[in-house]
């Protein structure tokens, strides 16, 4: 249970006090983090490019669709106008409209000037044009490096080394508006004289953009959203490290967003106006030709006059055959409806009707198969064609385009019928015609053609100009709500984020740091921490020691070491340290812990108060305190153990009054051996009858078992254990000494504790070593 008792800590229980004083104590390391996260912020002030940002808003036309059908639901549009807006935001983001806006603006190649380590990029403002004739793969995104060498000759380099070039370099001279040729190039650099006379620079390098690069960029700079989810105006933002051209890729984009649907809509009247064309450009060859005909006519026979009855025969035939005409041009728009649907076409791009008066349900079926159609792009463009939305929408589009087919071939068996109704109504009239003399009969058909082709020409151009104003009068449902506009400040870098983010860090990255540093590290803290670590006593807690003499109880009698020791000696009196218990045996894990150190001091402050005091050095390996004391170390303990003198000739003193020391002697080749001959007793035997206290100096146990060896002959055993010098686990030795009753009386003394510990500050101002600077040196103790 005991055991259990010692072990059952918590090793990675966070000590509250112990970080905050840590967190004081390293004040330092808040000084220096925001020193360093300064400089950071300057740096990426000095070296960062700013970014602007430009903004465009468009209204988008609600399609007005309150009907909520099965794919409404499946698709989640439960507020009528999701899918219209999802839509045309796909189609701003679409690589044809960037595409597009590309090439209105020119950005395929990219010039940039280069100032130590920070590129500029250039923009309308470059010395030179670039003209791109032809390019191979390789060559896209490389940079071509730009020297002026004068006002007529210039550099060029390029060192590309990519997956398609392997280490291919250029390097030559030649004239603005020269073609340069190469394997892998051609282009012409000419001068721009608008920028050239003022450029002051002479190295410049740019690139030629691959529209992947270009269409990647600006997918990541770009944003395209809603105001929110009610409202149908869309807000395009761009981020550009040059705000006009962030400026001019808005207003372009939209300026070609707009044309588009302008296009769009004008298409269906484009298409009717090309078969308008194709018909007239017949009827006006056969136009020609009557009149050509109609012209010999004259010549040969001279005036002829048509009777009464043959004028009535004519007009009658025109009227029949413009009939006829206009239901083959009919029967023939409606072939191209038919070909064009039940081929499984678009119809977004076709005219609703055939020329002439159009069918309610044609027109109805065709605008119902528009609507369909538009609601299958827009699932597409979030999800895939095996969306159950999507397999609705394909099985509706395929209802429609059926009954639209069935339509199509009633008004064209419809019409057909009608056709023949003209043609056998013609045929009655031409058996008529018959009967006039031949004369009248040749001229009435030259002239029944004449009028007809007329006729149907001038309808045909009243179509065409129909159709022309429809086409010209063609606006966008969607309109520019603000053209673009750029931020005054750059939003990259933004100096209050960058200021409150650099405090931050500054802050916390020291608080992380400390944290992480007492979270991990294996040594002692603190005597608090020794206290969760053991239940063994602690007879007192030793602070630092700067450089200087190392007797500190008589050097600084007054200093705050002093009266720790004191402090001690204090305890060890409770500890039962009298008259019949009188050896003190001081020991360590390992050397460096101030272990002779304190029995230096420890021996001393004893004998401060009139008692006979010695130490013995049993330390027969590394002797240290012979230094301390300056006493020769010819004869000792060693030399003690073995008969070769007596105890009255290793005895020797010491400056202190009252305080007598054994050195350790020569070292011998085998200490434990030999501090476990009978004689070591029998010495500590003969001092306690001649001495008040016996302080024995011993080697670390950590290292070898001489202490071990002699400790069950000491009353009193002191581990010395060093703050942020000893390892935790050195305390768990200490332990199973402690519970396996190995060592009696045992306690610990902790060395080289913080000077701003709460213990001791009852005392502030009262020691002598508090009124000098500390250093931030620790000298090791040993």
């Amino acid at each position: 249970m005991k055991t259990n008792e010692l072990n059952s800590h918590n090793e990675d229980e966070i000590d509250l006090r112990l970080f905050l004083y840590n967190i004081r104590r390293k004040w330092y390391y808040f000084i220096l983090s925001i020193l360093f996260f300064s400089i950071c912020a300057l740096l990426y002030l000095r070296f960062t490019l700013p970014v602007y940002e430009a903004t465009y808003s468009l209204i988008i036309k609600d399609g007005n669709n309150t009907s909520k059908d099965l794919e409404d639901i499946l698709s989640g549009d439960l507020y009528g106008n999701t899918k219209n807006i999802a839509t045309e935001i796909g189609i701003l983001n679409s690589r044809s409209v960037l595409e597009e806006t590309f090439n209105e603006l020119n950005l395929g190649v990219s010039f940039f000037s280069k100032n130590g380590f920070t590129r500029f990029p250039i923009y309308k403002t470059s010395p030179f044009v670039v003209k791109v004739i032809s390019l191979a793969d390789g060559i896209y995104d490389e940079e071509f490096h730009l020297t002026r060498i004068d006002d007529s000759r210039f550099k060029l380099e390029i060192n590309a080394d990519n997956h398609i070039l392997n280490d291919y370099k250029y390097d030559g001279t030649h004239l603005y508006g020269e073609e340069i040729k190469s394997p892998q190039f051609k282009l012409i650099v000419s001068r721009n004289n608008h920028a050239f006379d003022v450029s002051k620079e002479e190295k410049y390098f740019f690139t030629i953009n691959s529209k992947n690069k270009l269409l990647a960029y600006y997918h990541e700079k770009m944003s395209i959203e809603t105001i929110n989810k009610d409202a149908t105006i869309v807000r395009i933002t761009v981020l550009d490290n040059i705000p006009d051209r962030a400026a001019e890729f808005l207003n372009a984009l939209g300026r070609i967003y707009i044309n588009r649907d302008v296009k769009d809509k004008s298409s269906v009247a484009a298409l009717t106006l090309k078969f308008i064309d194709e018909q007239l450009k017949e009827i006006s060859i056969e136009l020609n030709a009557n009149e050509i005909e109609l012209q010999k006519f004259k010549e040969q026979k001279g005036s002829v006059d048509l009777s009464l009855e043959a004028k009535n025969y004519l007009e009658k035939v025109s009227f029949i055959d413009e009939a006829r005409i206009k239901a083959e041009i009919e029967i023939r728009s409606l072939d191209y409806l038919y070909d064009y649907v039940s081929g499984s076409k678009d119809v977004e791009t076709i005219a609703p009707s055939s020329i002439g008066y159009p069918d309610p349900l044609l027109v109805n079926l065709i605008t119902r198969l528009k609507e369909l159609q538009s609601k299958r792009k827009y699932l597409i463009y979030g999800s895939s064609s095996q969306s159950p939305a999507v397999k609705v929408i394909d099985e509706q589009i395929e209802q429609i385009r059926r009954a639209l087919v069935e339509n199509i071939n009633s008004i064209r068996n419809l019409t057909r019928t009608n056709l023949s109704g003209l043609t056998e109504q013609l045929g009655e009239f031409e058996n008529l015609i018959r009967k006039i003399p031949n004369i009248e009969r040749e001229l009435l058909s030259i002239r029944r053609n004449f009028t007809v082709n007329e006729n149907i020409y001038l309808y045909l151009l009243q179509k065409k100009a129909e159709t022309g104003i429809a086409k010209a009068t063609a606006v966008s449902d969607n309109k520019v709500l603000d053209d673009a506009s750029i931020t005054e400040l750059p939003v990259i870098p933004n100096k209050k984020y960058l200021l409150i983010i650099t405090l931050v860090l500054a802050l916390s990255m020291p608080v992380i740091i400390i944290f992480l540093y007492g979270y991990i590290k294996n040594t002692i803290s603190s005597r608090e921490e020794v206290e969760k670590l053991t239940k063994i006593p602690i007879i007192g807690v030793i602070g630092h020691l700067n450089m200087g003499e190392r007797l500190i109880v008589s050097s600084k009698p007054k200093s705050s070491i002093a009266e720790a020791f004191r402090s001690v000696r204090a305890n060890l009196m409770f500890f039962g340290l009298d008259d019949t218990h009188k050896i003190v045996l001081i020991t360590s894990s390992v050397g460096g812990e101030g272990k002779s150190f304190t029995t230096l001091n420890l021996a001393a402050v004893l004998s401060f108060q009139h008692h006979r005091v010695i130490i013995v050095g049993m330390d027969l390996r590394k002797p240290q305190l012979i230094l301390d004391l300056g006493v020769e170390n010819n004869e000792g303990v060693s030399t003690l153990l073995i008969g070769k003198t007596t105890l009255e000739k290793v005895i020797q003193k010491t400056n202190i009054e009252g305080l007598d020391i054994i050195p350790s002697g020569p070292i011998p080749p085998n200490p434990a051996e030999l501090l476990s001959k009978k004689e070591t007793p029998n010495l500590l035997d003969s001092l306690r009858s001649k001495y008040d206290y016996i302080i024995i100096d011993t080697p670390p146990v950590g290292i070898v078992s001489d202490a071990m060896v002699i400790m069950k002959y000491a009353d009193i055993n002191i581990f010395i254990l060093r703050e942020n010098y000893s390892k935790k686990d050195y305390i768990k030795t200490i332990n199973n000494y402690y519970t396996e009753s190995k060592v009696k009386n045992l306690c610990i003394l902790l060395n080289d504790a913080g000077t701003n510990h709460g213990y001791g500050n009852y005392g502030h101002g009262y020691y002598d070593d508090e009124k000098k600077k500390r250093s931030w040196f620790k000298r090791p103790l040993v």
